[in-house]
């Protein structure tokens, strides 16, 4: 994951350059919505890109997707945003 964080820096990087001038608003928008989409399942954005999602859940199962969380406070990756 190393390299695909340090992919998605440069990105960033350039995505700033890009929206520093009018002219460069294309691409600019191009970036950002590859950025977009590899923040979703893969099969969800449908761009044929590798998805931080997928690499966060893989290997888990459906219980272990779906733990209730306790009373230490930590969330599972199922009860995010609930």
């Amino acid at each position: 994951m190393e390299a695909r964080r340090k992919s998605w820096n440069q990105q960033q990087q350039t995505l700033r350059q890009r929206l520093a001038t009018r002219e460069d608003f294309p691409r600019a928008i191009e970036i950002f919505l590859n950025q977009h989409a590899m923040l979703h399942t893969a099969s969800m954005a449908q761009m044929g890109l590798w998805s931080f999602e997928d690499e966060t859940l893989e290997g888990l199962d459906v219980e272990q997707l779906h733990i209730i969380p306790g009373k230490c406070g930590i969330r599972s990756p199922g009860w995010y945003g609930t």
